[in-house]
């Protein structure tokens, strides 16, 4: 298993590697089993388009699979190769605007909406940090709520932070909390945001 399908099966590689892929724990619906099946008992190539992967835990992708068999110095067939292509992207922008002009609590129809969404989703699934930038406005939160509820911490807080609203002592308590007196109205302990969310899902606007 290479990364870009570990990616977008939402497998762990450590994980996964060594192991039965039936038996893995995973977000996965594994849509792929009745594929290697039938290529390990044909062993014959086949190819399947446009197929719904729901994760579970994450936005539902489209991909495109195809199973090729191994053969051995012999000829003899040795097992099989799966290749998976994600096609959600292409998908999302393929469609027409009247099927997709929502996304979360988004409105657009444009195209250039079409490929925010398409954008949003493929970040939803990765464990990384996003940078949301644009003028007062243009849905910044919006997009940080769409990626935190697409996302497999979905289920998990998200905490919200107007960091422009606050001074440089308030916004330093706002997300690591402060000790009584530490500062001046400091009147209790106090637990910041950060703490709050650790281990748990954590956003920040």
């Amino acid at each position: 298993m290479n990364e870009a399908a570990s990616h977008i099966c939402g497998f762990s590689r450590l994980d996964s590697i060594g192991k039965s892929f039936q038996l893995l724990s995973s977000p996965c619906a594994k849509v792929c089993i009745d594929i290697l099946r039938e290529t390990i008992n044909r062993e014959q190539p086949l190819e399947k388009y446009r197929l719904e992967c729901n994760l579970m835990d994450c936005s539902p992708k489209v991909v495109n699979i195809a199973s090729h068999p191994l053969l051995d110095r012999r000829g003899g067939f040795s097992g099989c190769v799966l290749v998976i292509k994600d096609e959600t992207r292409l998908s999302q922008l393929e469609k027409g605007p009247e099927e997709n002009y929502k996304f979360h609590r988004m409105i657009g129809k444009n195209r250039r909406m079409q490929e925010v969404y398409s954008l949003i989703g493929q970040l939803a699934a990765l464990d990384t940090t996003v940078l949301i930038t644009g003028p007062s406005g243009t849905g910044k939160e919006l997009a940080a709520e769409a990626l935190h509820h697409g996302g497999k911490r979905k289920k998990g807080p998200l905490a919200k932070v107007a960091c422009s609203a606050l001074s440089d002592d308030l916004l330093e308590s706002e997300l690591f909390g402060h000790v009584r007196g530490a500062l001046t109205g400091a009147v209790k302990n106090k637990t910041g945001r950060m703490e709050q969310v650790r281990g748990r899902a954590d956003s920040w606007d």
